[in-house]
């Protein structure tokens, strides 16, 4: 394992850049007249979201996820790298963000396969590193839809 980026900027950059990768639609197939909703994003969601939990738990130097590290790191450093507004807050069986900003919202405009992806990565993201504790990830929010925030809930077990 690499050693974490000691320094909280580079750290930033670093999480912002991988976040936007992970999130932006690049890795969307080409779109295929009659696919199913959600198809694609399935498949991005299972290939890229390890990579990124990998990626932001190398980069701060994480051994093991937990819900703290999750909730401190995963959403409350890296993801809020991406979105600097991203407010984070828990219950006991529940964690949620909010966010008035989206950064993909201009692919999204293109592709609504671009904001399916988004939300199915960041699901997947959450069971990769909650594990078992991980329950139902929703969106009850998008800024897609008119919404005045995109917000993220993930039930706990």
């Amino acid at each position: 394992m690499r050693p974490a980026l000691a320094d909280a900027a580079d750290r930033a950059r670093a999480d912002a850049r991988v976040m936007q990768s992970a999130l932006d639609g690049r890795h969307l197939p080409p779109y295929l007249p009659g696919e199913p909703r959600g198809l694609a994003a399935a498949i991005v969601a299972a290939r890229i979201a390890p990579i990124l939990v990998d990626a932001v738990r190398e980069t701060h130097g994480i051994e093991r996820w937990s819900r703290h590290a999750y909730e401190e790191v995963f959403l409350g450093e890296a993801m809020r790298a991406w979105r600097p507004d991203l407010e984070v807050a828990h219950g006991r069986n529940v964690i949620v963000t909010a966010s008035r900003l989206c950064p993909v919202a201009s692919g999204a405009a293109r592709d609504a396969r671009v904001c399916d992806a988004c939300q199915a990565v960041q699901r997947e993201a959450a069971r990769q590193a909650l594990g078992t504790r991980a329950g139902d990830v929703r969106f009850p929010m998008l800024l897609a839809r008119g919404d005045r925030a995109c917000e993220m809930r993930v039930e706990l077990r």
